[in-house]
């Protein structure tokens, strides 16, 4: 990983001194949410659909390595954060009414986040048109003549 921040390896063909955020994923105890790493503030930045299923201490263990790794990643690529990120957590987002909704909730969470997008607009009645419309869309990206 740090051969590709440091530019060894172009996956994305975009240099890592023009980065701003990070968005990540993070599945813990069969729960999903997802990140987001602003650099000017060093922080991350929590975003979860199930507001009750993790602790801040525990949210705080489970990102614990993100929240040093991470900088002393980025530092090869000269981008200038502190030797720790903060965690803080989002509370105004909407909470998902069914088991199994986090997953989806956490692709839109990214997906709205890295557009500039009101995740606050993310709610449990599109859970359902956004499941089909993925399946959709990987089907067609990996199955498409």
């Amino acid at each position: 990983m740090l051969e590709w921040v440091i530019g060894l390896q172009l996956r994305c063909r975009k240099p890592w001194t023009d980065c701003t955020h990070m968005y990540i994923p993070v599945i813990a105890n069969s729960h999903c949410f997802s990140v987001e790493i602003v650099f000017a503030d060093s922080t991350i930045y929590v975003y979860d659909s199930d507001h009750s299923c993790l602790t801040q201490s525990q949210l705080e263990q489970i990102l614990e390595p993100l929240a040093v790794i991470v900088p002393m990643m980025v530092s090869h690529a000269m981008i200038r954060v502190n030797d720790r990120l903060a965690i803080v957590r989002n509370t105004t987002t909407a909470r998902q009414e069914r088991s199994g909704d986090c997953g989806i909730f956490a692709i839109k969470y990214i997906e709205f986040l890295s557009i500039g997008r009101n995740i606050d607009t993310t709610n449990q009645s599109w859970i359902d048109m956004w499941r089909h419309k993925l399946a959709c869309d990987l089907y067609e990206y990996n199955c498409d003549p």
